[in-house]
């Protein structure tokens, strides 16, 4: 039987804690604002979080109409920041509303974010570190190749030459041990 466990307490204002991520009504309620304040329209699309994208702040997606909010963005940068980026994708928005070209480089775009305070580009994002490369040599001609992937593959060198192109399990690459 599984131990029972204190419920935790909820916050005096009805909130969620500050670290836990709005729920997809409350991004929803975000955008309609920020597009009736700044563009004097609902914005008639959907906002969702996208828990995958790491590389960017968010984005914005004409043929579905559909903005998506990085998670982990919010969770290290929190509300404001991500407040910001939504204003940002809402201008990519307008912009397509408008029948405009809505690329980050048009000078349409970079003087609409000026004029409603959208920031450029959001605040960097930690990389992960690079994945190593595996070293593979040709067992035949001593030809050296780097994958980033476990891999069963022939020198295409010695293939060519010795097989016609084809593959021959003699130039299959061999992993040369880490060090």
């Amino acid at each position: 039987m599984a131990a029972l466990t204190e419920p935790q307490p909820i916050p005096r204002s009805g909130l969620p804690p500050a670290d836990a991520p709005p729920e997809p009504d409350a991004l929803q309620s975000w955008a309609e604002d920020l597009a009736l304040r700044h563009f004097g329209v609902r914005f008639p699309g959907t906002v969702r979080w996208a828990p995958r994208l790491c590389y960017r702040a968010g984005d914005y997606s004409p043929a579905t109409r559909t903005i998506r909010l990085s998670l982990p963005y919010y969770r290290r940068y929190g509300r404001e920041e991500t407040v910001r980026i939504l204003l940002h994708e809402l201008c990519h928005w307008w912009l397509f509303h408008q029948g405009m070209r809505h690329r980050e480089d048009t000078p349409a775009f970079q003087g609409l974010l000026r004029a409603h305070g959208a920031p450029a580009r959001g605040l960097p994002m930690p990389r992960a570190a690079a994945r190593r490369l595996r070293l593979y040599v040709c067992p035949c001609c001593g030809a050296r190749y780097r994958y980033r992937r476990r891999v069963e593959y022939a020198c295409g060198q010695c293939c060519r030459r010795w097989s016609g192109g084809r593959f021959d399990p003699r130039f299959r690459l061999v992993p040369v041990p880490a060090s």
